[in-house]
């Protein structure tokens, strides 16, 4: 199987994002290009793409249900991946110790680079497909602080994940 581990945030955090991205959509010098569809704002930990974890015993260790405040600590925008994924990034000392726990439970679970060595980096995914970032957006970032409700786990593939983006958004 293939597994997918991020946290959510609470319905307050996720909305006050979600109107900040669309206020960035309407930017006229340089808008975000397809703002992600609220119920794909969450803070991805890390994914493996191996068939073979143990999901049980993965999913075992789970946190659940939490309610940890985490401030947004040096907010950047920044490009990551291929598609044109726009995040805001962020640093989280609690957010990182999650990630760190979960490469320590398979080695195989762990963020993506292009060819370099993974670094982790907290974030708030804003859009997979847009191939402009305005620095400006930062200055109406409305929340410096965002309250996680659950760590969660997933089966994933990334191009399922991707199509199902573009079909909440009405382009397929």
């Amino acid at each position: 199987m293939t597994m997918f581990v991020g946290l959510k945030m609470d319905e307050e955090s996720t909305e006050t994002i979600y109107q900040w991205l669309q206020r960035c959509a309407k930017d006229r010098h340089m808008e975000l290009q397809a703002p992600l569809p609220k119920r794909f704002i969450y803070i991805p930990l890390c994914y493996s793409g191996s068939s073979d974890l143990d999901e049980d015993e993965l999913r075992s260790h789970l946190a659940g249900a939490i309610n940890v405040p985490i401030k947004l600590v040096n907010p950047r925008l920044d490009f990551l991946g291929e598609t044109g994924n726009v995040s805001l990034i962020f640093q989280s000392d609690w957010i990182k110790e999650r990630y760190q726990f979960w490469v320590g439970k398979d080695r195989r679970l762990r963020q993506r680079s292009n060819g370099c060595r993974p670094k982790f980096k907290a974030r708030i995914p804003m859009s997979h497909f847009c191939h402009s970032c305005n620095h400006n957006w930062l200055k109406d970032l409305p929340i410096r602080e965002i309250r996680l409700a659950e760590e969660f786990a997933t089966p994933f593939d990334r191009r399922t994940f991707l199509r199902e983006v573009k079909e909440e958004m009405g382009w397929l």
